[in-house]
This record gives C-alpha cells, sequence and structure tokens, in this order.
C-alpha cells in the first residue's frame, strides 16, 4: 500500500490554489511536530529533576525521550520534503525551513547514544546540547508558525478573488 506522500506525489503538480493548501496542511504538521518535539525536550529535562530514581533508569528514559524528539524533528522534515514533487517551484523560505529542519536532525540524531545507562545524573554536555536543540525547536516552531500564517491569508485572498 502506497503511502499518502507517495500517491500525493504520484498525482503531479498542482494547481496554484492546490500548492497554497499543500504548502498550508505542511507546515501545520510541521508545527504540530515541533510541538511535540519541544514537549518530549521538556520531559527530557524533568527526568530526575523532582523525584530521583536510579540513574540508569532515569537515563533510559531521557535517551528515549531524545530518541523521540528525533523522529518528531524527522517527521517535520519530512512533511516539508514531500511537498517537493508536487510543487513546481519550493519558494525561499521553505526551502531554508527544510534545510534547517535537516540540520537539526542532523544534531539530534546522535545525542540518544551518548546517553549511556551509568553516566552521571549531572552531564554539562547533555545539558548544553539539550538547551542548544530546544532553542532552535522554538525557533523554528516560530517561523513555521508566521509561514503558516502567510499562506493562510494567501489562501483566503485567493478564495476572495475566485468568489
Amino acid at each position: 500500500m502506497a503511502s499518502r506522500a507517495t500517491a500525493e506525489a504520484e498525482a503531479g503538480p498542482l494547481s496554484p490554489a492546490g500548492e497554497l493548501a499543500a504548502i498550508s496542511d505542511a507546515l501545520k504538521r510541521v508545527m504540530g511536530e515541533l510541538e511535540t518535539a519541544q514537549r518530549l525536550l521538556d520531559e527530557v529535562y524533568s527526568i530526575g529533576l523532582w523525584s530521583k530514581s536510579d540513574d540508569s533508569s532515569d537515563n533510559r528514559r531521557k535517551r528515549q525521550g531524545m530518541r523521540e524528539t528525533d523522529w518528531a524533528v524527522s517527521g517535520a522534515h519530512r512533511a516539508l520534503k514531500g511537498l517537493r514533487p508536487r510543487l513546481r517551484e519550493i519558494p525561499e523560505p521553505l526551502d531554508a525551513l527544510e534545510g534547517d529542519l535537516a540540520a537539526l536532525v542532523a544534531v539530534i540524531e546522535p545525542v540518544p547514544e551518548t546517553i549511556l545507562d551509568t553516566m552521571a545524573d549531572h552531564n554539562p554536555a547533555l545539558d548544553s546540547a539539550h538547551y542548544r536543540i530546544s532553542e532552535e525547536v522554538t525557533r523554528l516552531s516560530e517561523r513555521a508558525s508566521r509561514l503558516a500564517a502567510e499562506y493562510q491569508q494567501r489562501i483566503e485572498q485567493v478564495q476572495v478573488t475566485a468568489s
């Protein structure tokens, strides 16, 4: 069974109004995935903060949380990458956002493997990486939100013009 992205790509290029709708939908998916990533990062940050279990289980939970963060950011990247075959031309702001998401995936991807079961509760390198990733997720989320609002306005203008 073909995936949704494969089926959409096989449908061919979209009309201008269809392109706007596809971009808007992709940006909504990006925002949802980045919201999930931020929630996961907040959870990872709070592991072991309020109650203490053994370091191994805390570290396993942190590692899993960072893996899930990677999956969410990867999902946001795939949402934009999936637009490529459907659009005649990728607008520069979307192309830049897709590139920044790909770069963030590359930063997040190795982090879970650096969280060892036996590492100390306080790890400045992990704390620093977590902070930088969280800041970038927030920045990209805000950018995606601004782009989504811009494309929603364009859709509304097309609808007004069409009626």
